[in-house]
């Protein structure tokens, strides 16, 4: 059964056309590890439990709510994204990732606060997916040093090329 038709099947808040199909192309067969930010009802964590039945299922949510859904087989952090100190938590109870999907609140400073702390816990090979980035235009938080979610992925590249730029600056000055 692929993704889209359990997600419909479990009650999963996702759109079976624009999320479930994208998902039924790009998710690897098997998984070891997945993680996914924003439990709400469960609906998405017993879904990935039946697609990927021998892997470690992982959810992440802020509503205490969320840690009365019964799914089998998952772990459920109850926490803020925000809040490094229980991200910190939460990453050294995962094993490293497979897949990171976060659906959580589709706000820019969340978004990249867990890209930032999350992205070093995925393999190499894995895929770390936001969703919902047309909604994440959080301008409140903008001005505190957060841009939108889209630019601030666009501008990755760049402040990677700039760090090696600097770093490759100063052991060239080191060693002068």
């Amino acid at each position: 059964m692929q993704i889209s038709q359990l997600f419909e099947k479990c009650g999963a808040h996702k759109d079976p056309i624009t999320v479930g199909s994208v998902y039924d192309d790009i998710l690897p067969e098997r998984v070891e590890a997945i993680l996914e930010i924003g439990v709400q009802g469960g609906g998405s964590m017993r879904a990935w439990c039946e697609f990927y039945p021998d892997a470690d299922v992982f959810g992440l949510d802020v509503s205490p709510k969320c840690g009365d859904v019964d799914v089998s087989r998952a772990t459920v952090f109850l926490g803020d994204v925000c809040d490094k100190a229980f991200l910190r938590s939460c990453i050294e109870d995962m094993p490293q990732l497979d897949v990171i999907i976060d659906d959580g609140g589709h706000v820019a400073c969340q978004q990249q606060d867990a890209f930032n702390a999350l992205f070093p816990c995925l393999k190499p090979e894995g895929l770390y997916i936001i969703e919902d980035l047309h909604v994440a235009k959080d301008s409140a938080r903008q001005s505190a040093g957060y841009s939108d979610t889209i630019t601030f992925l666009k501008m990755l590249p760049c402040s990677y090329n700039v760090t090696m730029y600097k770093s490759l600056a100063s052991i060239r000055r080191t060693f002068a």
